[in-house]
C-alpha cells in the first residue's frame, strides 16, 4: 500500500471512528434528555426518591440543558442547596467530558446573511459548552440565591478560554458580562467602570449598550448623579430603561412624585410599544415608593407581584423579566411587615434574606433593629 493510500485510509478510520462517537453521543444526549424529562414529572407529582435517582442518571449518561428545569422546580420547593448540587455536577461532568466537544442544544440562534436558523442541538467545545452550563446556575442563583454560589459561579467562568469570533458570539458575550458582574459583586465599582470605559463601542458592545452598562454600574455603586445624567443619553427603545432608572433613583431618594412620574411614563412606552416584556424590578421600586408613603399593604402586593412575575401592563399578559434578587425583595418584605407590627412574619422574612445573602448588611441591620423593638415593645 502507498504512502498516499495509507492516508487516506487513515482519514477514512478517523472519519469512520468521528461518526460513530458522534452517534453514541446523540443516542446517550436523547437518553438522557428524556431521564431528566421524567424526573422533573415526578418531582411535580411529589416522587422525590424517583426524580432524584432519575436526574442523577441522567446527568451521569449525558449532561443536557433539561437538568436546569428539574434544578428550577427544586428550588420552588425551595431546596437550592440540592439544586446547586446537581448543577455542581452537571458542570463537572463536561469539564471531565472524554471529547474534545459535546452535544447541547443552542441559546440563540444562528444566522447565515439574513436566513434564521431555527434552535437545534449542535457540537460545542466544552470551554463553550462550560460557559452555557454555567450561566445557567448563575441565572438561578441569581432568581432564588445564594449570592456566595453566585460568586463562586462568576469566578469560574470568568476564567474560560474563549476568544471572540467575528460574528455575534454568545459565548464571548456571557463572557465579557461575568467579568463586569464579579468586579460589582465584590464591590469594586471603580473597576467595573474603567473595564466599561475600556471596551470599544462595536457592532454588539453600542455605545447605547456602553451607556447602558455604566449607568447601571453607578447605580449599583450609589452614584446617582452620574444615573442621572448617562440616562438621558439613552435614545430610540432605550428610552424606557431611562424611565425605568429614574424611576429607581427617585423612589431610593424618597422623591415620590417624581418616581411615580417615570412610571407612568414606563408603562405608557410599553402600552404605545406592544411589548410584552417587563422587568420586575419596576414592582420593586414602586414597593419602595409605598414604604416612604407608609402604605404597608400596598407594598406587600407589589412584592408579591416582583416574586411572582405578575404585570397587567400591555394587551395581553406579558412576561416578566426577573432582574432583582430575592434577599433584597425578602428584605423589603420584613420592612413592611415590621410597619404593620407583625414581627414574627417580618422576623421571618429577614432571616429568609440572609439564608440567600448571609453578608447582606442592610437585613443584618433591620434584623438587629427589629429584635431592639420587640425587646423594648416586651
Amino acid at each position: 500500500m502507498g504512502i498516499n493510500q495509507k492516508i487516506a485510509s487513515t482519514l477514512v478510520c478517523f472519519c469512520f471512528f468521528a461518526f460513530s462517537a458522534l452517534s453514541q453521543s446523540r443516542t446517550e444526549y436523547d437518553k438522557a434528555e428524556a431521564l431528566a424529562i421524567e424526573a422533573n414529572k415526578q418531582l411535580l407529582a411529589g416522587e422525590m426518591k424517583i426524580a432524584d435517582s432519575l436526574i442523577n442518571e441522567s446527568i451521569n449518561l449525558y449532561p443536557t440543558r433539561a437538568i436546569f428545569v428539574y434544578a428550577k422546580n427544586l428550588c420552588l420547593l425551595p431546596d437550592i442547596s440540592t439544586a446547586n448540587i446537581l448543577m455542581d455536577k452537571a458542570y463537572r461532568k463536561v469539564e471531565t467530558f472524554p471529547l474534545s466537544t459535546i452535544l447541547l442544544m443552542e441559546v440563540t440562534p444562528r444566522l447565515k446573511g439574513t436566513k434564521i436558523f431555527p434552535l437545534e442541538v449542535r457540537e460545542f467545545d466544552l470551554q463553550r459548552a462550560l460557559m452555557n452550563f454555567g450561566a445557567e446556575s448563575y441565572a438561578i442563583n441569581k432568581d432564588f440565591g445564594s449570592h456566595k454560589q453566585m460568586e463562586k459561579i462568576l469566578e469560574k467562568l470568568t476564567v474560560l478560554n474563549i476568544k471572540n469570533s467575528s460574528k455575534y458570539d454568545y459565548e464571548y458575550r456571557l463572557l465579557e458580562t461575568f467579568k463586569l458582574d464579579l468586579l460589582i459583586a465584590k464591590k469594586e465599582f471603580d473597576k467595573a467602570i474603567d473595564m466599561i470605559k475600556e471596551i470599544p463601542p462595536s457592532k454588539f458592545f453600542t455605545e447605547s449598550t456602553l451607556n447602558y452598562m455604566l449607568t447601571n454600574t453607578y447605580f449599583e455603586k450609589g452614584d446617582y448623579k452620574n444615573v442621572l445624567k448617562y440616562s438621558e443619553t439613552f435614545k430610540g427603545y432605550s428610552i424606557a430603561s431611562q424611565y425605568n432608572f429614574k424611576l429607581m433613583v427617585n423612589a431610593v431618594t424618597g422623591n415620590n412624585e417624581e418616581a411615580l412620574k417615570n412610571y407612568h411614563n414606563y408603562e405608557h412606552w410599553y402600552k404605545s410599544h406592544n411589548i410584552n416584556i417587563y422587568l420586575n424590578d419596576v414592582f420593586y421600586y414602586l414597593a419602595v415608593i409605598d414604604l416612604n408613603k407608609k402604605d404597608y399593604k400596598s407594598a406587600l402586593s407589589n412584592l408579591d407581584s416582583t416574586l411572582n412575575r405578575r404585570s397587567s401592563i400591555g394587551s395581553e399578559s406579558p412576561k416578566v423579566m426577573l432582574s432583582m434578587q430575592r434577599w433584597i425583595v425578602y428584605k423589603a418584605i420584613g420592612d413592611a411587615y415590621t410597619g404593620l407590627q407583625q414581627y414574627e412574619k417580618a422576623k421571618d422574612n429577614y432571616n429568609i434574606a440572609l439564608l440567600a445573602n448571609p453578608d447582606y448588611e442592610p437585613a443584618i441591620a433591620a434584623l438587629a433593629n427589629l429584635e431592639t423593638t420587640i425587646a423594648k415593645k416586651t
